[in-house]
């Protein structure tokens, strides 16, 4: 029947999915406090266990097909078709599983959403620097003897130093 199957994929892929999210939290934390020399290492990670994830979502969909197939259904089915065509325990347990996955996609959006403005911040931060920088690799903002500048203007550099 495969119902047990398709459940047992859900359970999977929401606990690589809870692995993704930790290791985007691990990446998020290193953005936030500037440890940019082990992103190449989260990013690794990430990468790995999102090749997990296209295993597992192939493995659902192969358990999904052959539920569908019992169901009568269409093969192609989303989880929500399956889930309101099968009948209880397993309407239930599926509806769990469905949304545990929602829930916690939702987190690595967040996630990936919060990582993308730690990001940006940090880039707008190198350009500020690099557009204080003139072409003769100096800076506009203090003169010869250190002094500031006149027409120098308080930076976010300065608020960070």
């Amino acid at each position: 029947m495969g119902y047990s199957e398709l459940s047992q994929s859900l359970e999977y892929e929401t606990a690589l999915l809870e692995k993704l999210l930790f290791k985007l939290e691990e990446e998020r934390l290193l953005v936030a406090n500037e440890r940019h020399h082990y992103l190449g290492e989260a990013n690794f990670e990430i990468q790995a266990v999102s090749g997990e994830i296209k295993h597992a979502e192939l493995r659902r969909a192969i358990a999904s097909s052959e539920v569908c197939d019992f169901l009568e259904i269409d093969s192609m089915a989303p989880l929500s078709e399956i889930i309101s065509a099968t009948p209880e325990p397993w309407k239930s347990v599926f509806a769990e599983q469905r949304s545990q996955m929602l829930l916690v996609t939702a987190r690595i959006a967040k996630a990936q959403n919060e990582i993308n403005s730690l990001l940006a911040q940090r880039i707008a931060l190198v350009e500020d620097v690099l557009n204080l920088i003139d072409s003769s690799g100096t800076t506009n903002l203090y003169g010869r003897n250190g002094r500031r500048s006149k027409e120098a203007t308080i930076s976010l550099l300065d608020g960070l130093l």
